[in-house]
C-alpha cells in the first residue's frame, strides 16, 4: 500500500494537469461547503452559530447582559451565549455587516485556517517544500474539506477551525521564538476547551511557552473583565459550569466520552465513570507525549484528541482535529508500513465523511434507545480517536524523530 502510495504521490507531483485539476476539486469544494452544491442544495448563507455570535457581539455594543435573556435567532431560535465576554468584543465584527455577510467571513475563514493547518502539518511531518508543499496542500484540502467535522463546523458556522489554527501556529510555527504559546492563551479565553494544551507545555517542559499562554489567557480575559466586569464574573463562577445550557449530553452528535456514557446508561448516570475514564485516557495521553519526545505534532494532535474525548459535550462539528490525524496516520502509513495506519485510514474513509451517529434515527433523545450494534457503530469517532492513540504509541516512539516528524 505504502509503495503504491508513493508511486501515485510521485505521479501527481510531476504532472502539471493533475495539480490543477486538483486546484480546480479544491476551489469547487470551498465553492460549495461555503455556498452551497447547485442543483442538489440550495445557497443559504445562514449560518446558526454565527447568527448566536453576531447577537453576542450586538449586547457587547448595546450593554446589555450576555448572559440574561438575549434575543433569538432569525429563525426563532432561542439559544444562549456560551463564550467568554472577550469572544464578545471579537464578534463585535459580525453585529456591524449583515448576518449573510458575516456567514460569508467565517466560512471563508474557517475554509482558509484547515487550509493552512493542512499545509503547516505536512510541512512539519515530512520532507515536502515549495511548490511540491502547495501541490499537496491543495490535493489534501480538496478531500479533507469533505470531511464531516469540517463540514459540520462550516455548516453551523463554528469557530473550531480557527482555534486549532490558533494552536498549530504555536506548535509549528512557533518553536523556538518568544511568543510560542501567546495564540493558544487567546484561544483559550475565547474558548476553555484549548487549555488542555498547557499540559502539553508542561510535559514538553516548554516552560516560557507554558508561561506565555498563561500571561496571554490571563491579558484577553482582563480585557473581557475591564470591558463587562460583571458578565465577567458570572461567566467565569456560574456559566462556565452550566452544561445545561449546552444541550442534551446523550445526543447522538455528542461523540465524547460523556455523550457515549450518557447514551448507554440514561442521564442519570454517575459523573464518576466519566471521570475515572478521564483521568486512565489523560495519564496515557500525558505519557505519549513524553514518548513522542521530540514529535510535537503528534503529541499535539494526540492532546487536541484528549479535549474532543474529555470534553462533556463535543459534538461532531468540534472533532475537527481529525484533520492533522488523519495526515498523521498517512505519513506513518507511508514510512512505516504496516496494517495499523492503512486499516485505521480504511475505517475513517467510512466514517469520517458521513458519521455512523447520522446513520439512523438520532433527532431528541433518540440515541439513548439505539441498540447495542447501532451504540458501537454510531460512536465510531470515539473508538477512532482511542485507535489513533494505539498506532501513535507503538509507531511514533520506537525510532528516530524522523519516524513520525520532520523540521
Amino acid at each position: 500500500m505504502a509503495t503504491l502510495f508513493l508511486r501515485i504521490g510521485a505521479w501527481y507531483l510531476r504532472t502539471r494537469w493533475a495539480q490543477w485539476a486538483a486546484l480546480a476539486a479544491l476551489v469547487a469544494s470551498a465553492w460549495m461547503l461555503t455556498l452551497g452544491i447547485p442543483l442538489v442544495e440550495p445557497f443559504n448563507p445562514y449560518r446558526i452559530d454565527v447568527d448566536v455570535y453576531r447577537i453576542g457581539g450586538l449586547m457587547m455594543l448595546e450593554g446589555r447582559s450576555l448572559y440574561g435573556e438575549i434575543p433569538p435567532t432569525e429563525i426563532g431560535v432561542g439559544l444562549p451565549f456560551t463564550y467568554p465576554p472577550i469572544a464578545a468584543v471579537f464578534f463585535t465584527v459580525f453585529a456591524v455587516m449583515p448576518l449573510a455577510w458575516a456567514s460569508y467571513l467565517l466560512s471563508v475563514a474557517t475554509v482558509a485556517a484547515t487550509v493552512a493547518v493542512i499545509a503547516l502539518v505536512l510541512r512539519a511531518v515530512t520532507d515536502l517544500r515549495g511548490a511540491a508543499l502547495a501541490a499537496v496542500t491543495v490535493a489534501a484540502s480538496a478531500v479533507l474539506l469533505w470531511l464531516d467535522p469540517v463540514h459540520q463546523s462550516l455548516d453551523f458556522g463554528q469557530v473550531n477551525s480557527l482555534l486549532m489554527l490558533a494552536v498549530v501556529l504555536d506548535v509549528v510555527v512557533g518553536r523556538g521564538r518568544w511568543w510560542r504559546g501567546g495564540f493558544t492563551g487567546l484561544a483559550i479565553a475565547i474558548k476553555l476547551t484549548p487549555a488542555v494544551f498547557l499540559a502539553f507545555f508542561l510535559v514538553r517542559r516548554d516552560w516560557r511557552a507554558l508561561g506565555v499562554a498563561l500571561a496571554s489567557f490571563a491579558l484577553w480575559t482582563g480585557i473581557g473583565f475591564l470591558v463587562r466586569p460583571a458578565d465577567s464574573l458570572q461567566y467565569w463562577s456560574e456559566t462556565l459550569t452550566d452544561t445545561g445550557r449546552i444541550g442534551m449530553p446523550g445526543y447522538a452528535s455528542n461523540q465524547s466520552l460523556n455523550g457515549f456514557i450518557h447514551r448507554i446508561a440514561g442521564d442519570d448516570v454517575s459523573g464518576l465513570w466519566w471521570f475515572l475514564g478521564c483521568a486512565v485516557v489523560g495519564l496515557f495521553v500525558l505519557a505519549l507525549i513524553h514518548r513522542l519526545g521530540e514529535r510535537e505534532v503528534a503529541g499535539m494532535t494526540a492532546m487536541g484528541l484528549y479535549a474532543l474525548f474529555a470534553s462533556p459535550v463535543s459534538w461532531s462539528h468540534h472533532w475537527v482535529w481529525m484533520v492533522p490525524t488523519v495526515i498523521l496516520m498517512l505519513h506513518l502509513g507511508v514510512r512505516r508500513g504496516g496494517v495499523a495506519p492503512w486499516a485505521w485510514l480504511a475505517v475513517g474513509a467510512v466514517t469520517l465523511f458521513h458519521g455512523p451517529q447520522w446513520w439512523w434515527a438520532y433527532e431528541g433523545d433518540a440515541a439513548y434507545h439505539w441498540a447495542w450494534w447501532q451504540q458501537i457503530l454510531g460512536n465510531a469517532w470515539l473508538w477512532l480517536l482511542l485507535a489513533a492513540y494505539a498506532i501513535l504509541w507503538v509507531y511514533g516512539g520506537s525510532r528516530s524523530r524522523s519516524s513520525t516528524e520532520h523540521g
